[in-house]
């Protein structure tokens, strides 16, 4: 199928200087699907036109990262503004902003940043501003930037919305009613630089012009949520086929780069390489709900470590996010975000929470794929043993399954909370986790270990379940290292593995010495 295009030539009005800090139709073409703001009497490129100067925006929110290109005119007015999805190419976004002068921080709402945000929107010459969900392109030997309209996941065009919402962005203005013209419209004798400011159209594709015309976000959601209902089981199917093959056996490659330093006078910290031998456990398979424990090998010694846990639920109802030291709120997931999706929490060593994401599984080119929102997650152990300049992460994850295994892609912004309710980022990370499937490893001592141990370690379950499925939450009282609470649970299962009896009353004990309930919220 052909793609829609429409194309502007780079701004006339940049001098040599902007230049330098301009970004080049390439590197917007990299980003994938952004959100576009533009303006409601335009096209959706014409603010690129007019744009002199670019600031790239970034913040931390209670939602999560909210990042933004803001192009402004000659008389400091924002005249388009390019969003960050989670549908975007986040590394290509990092290389591009840090090459860019960084402009107004996303502030809490209703702080100055946002207010100012609002005030610019509003006296744009009585303005209104439009969105849609952009693929931008590079034509032209790179010197005209085009754009197609393009699709968004369940997430993305949650977030969309949300965007939307927040800047004001009057209803029947969203992003259910832009589509951008067919280059088959475009008169032949028209080079694509030389396309006139109007040549967008912004109604909306009609069947009679072309059924195969590109969509908008909201029209492609509806359609997954309705009209493809009766296809609902066999896709929720597929989702759980695609969590079920993260089962199995590994070499693992753990890897960790800083990439894009925010604070000032912030070095960056040595890249981090690890590596193991994994495996990975079913424990409970249903419909809507599985999980998987990962074991830890040590090949020489025979030692086996109780690694992390991942739970995968259907629309679930509610999780557990990270929102003080030690101290986790369970909260209602956004039923905008929740619909189709999966959400997966992930467990410490002693079941312990650690984070939650939400998100839905794709299979564009055949590739199975999850994506989570934003969410916030305590410092890995890594981290907290080593440093104390920041205090969380602010985190979205990527599973991918490929043909010798499947990763695990991680995008952090390390950010130091305050009391007071401010937020300093220090700097960003790329995390990949590469589990290749291997049959050169004995796993037999891990999963002799599970055997004996099982029925304990589901007991500890259970007790955790009291506090991580329902309002307020749980807050432990150890240090951030939790080792008071992970060495009697972890003795109580080596005792059991050695044939030992371990009452609950025992398991009691350690909970109620180290985890109570979260403070309630509001």
């Amino acid at each position: 199928m052909s793609r829609a295009l429409s194309a502007r030539r780079l701004p006339s009005s940049l001098s040599r200087s902007s230049l330098r800090a301009w970004p080049a139709p390439a590197q917007l073409a990299a980003l994938g699907t952004v959100l576009c703001l533009y303006h409601a009497d335009g096209s959706e490129l014409g603010g690129w036109r007019q744009a002199v100067t670019v600031h790239a925006c970034q913040g931390v929110d209670s939602e999560g990262l909210r990042e933004s290109l803001c192009f402004l005119d000659a008389r400091g007015r924002c005249v388009w503004r390019l969003y960050l999805l989670p549908d975007s190419d986040f590394l290509a976004w990092d290389r591009l902003v840090a090459t860019l002068p960084p402009g107004p921080s996303h502030d809490a709402d209703g702080s100055v940043g946002e207010r100012l945000w609002r005030r610019l929107a509003g006296h744009l010459g009585g303005q209104r501003w439009r969105l849609c969900t952009l693929r931008l392109h590079a034509a032209d030997e790179g010197r005209t930037l085009a754009a197609s309209l393009s699709t968004l996941s369940s997430l993305g065009a949650a977030t969309a919305r949300r965007i939307a919402r927040m800047e004001g962005a009057e209803g029947e203005l969203a992003i259910d009613d832009c589509c951008c013209a067919d280059a088959a419209r475009r008169p032949a004798s028209r080079a694509p630089g030389d396309l006139p400011l109007d040549g967008l159209s912004t109604k909306p594709a009609t069947p009679k012009e072309d059924p195969m015309k590109f969509q908008t976000a909201s029209v492609m959601v509806l359609l997954a949520a309705s009209g493809a209902a009766n296809a609902q089981p066999s896709d929720i199917a597929r989702d759980h086929d695609s969590i079920l093959a993260m089962q199995g056996e590994y070499t693992v490659d753990f890897a960790f780069d800083e990439t894009v330093l925010l604070k000032p006078g912030y070095e960056r910290a040595p890249a981090m390489r690890s590596g193991g031998n994994e495996v990975v456990i079913v424990i409970e398979d249903s419909p809507k709900r599985i999980v998987l424990q990962h074991l830890l090998l040590d090949e020489k010694s025979g030692h086996v470590t109780k690694h992390w846990r991942q739970d995968w639920v259907y629309e679930a109802p509610n999780r557990f996010e990270f929102s003080a030291d030690q101290t986790w709120q369970v909260r209602t997931i956004a039923a905008a975000t929740n619909q189709g999706a999966w959400t997966q929490c992930v467990y410490e060593v002693s079941d312990a929470p650690r984070y939650c994401g939400t998100g839905t599984w794709t299979y564009g080119n055949n590739v199975p794929t999850w994506t989570s929102d934003i969410s916030w997650r305590p410092l890995p152990r890594r981290e907290y043993t080593k440093r104390s300049d920041y205090n969380a992460l602010a985190v979205v994850n990527r599973h991918t399954l490929t043909p010798n295994g499947w990763t695990h892609e991680q995008f952090n912004t390390k950010v130091q909370r305050n009391a007071d309710g401010s937020q300093v980022e220090i700097a960003r990370e790329f995390g990949f986790n590469d589990y290749t499937r291997t049959t050169e490893v004995d796993f037999t001592p891990a999963r002799d270990y599970w055997k004996a141990t099982a029925g304990y370690w589901s007991k500890v379950r259970q007790r955790w379940d009291g506090f991580l499925t329902q309002a307020p939450g749980v807050h432990l009282k150890t240090k951030l290292d939790g080792m008071a609470m992970i060495i009697p649970l972890f003795t109580q299962a080596e005792d059991v593995q050695a044939g030992k009896k371990v009452k609950d009353t025992q398991i009691d004990e350690v909970f109620a010495k180290y985890v109570e309930k979260a403070p309630k919220e509001g």
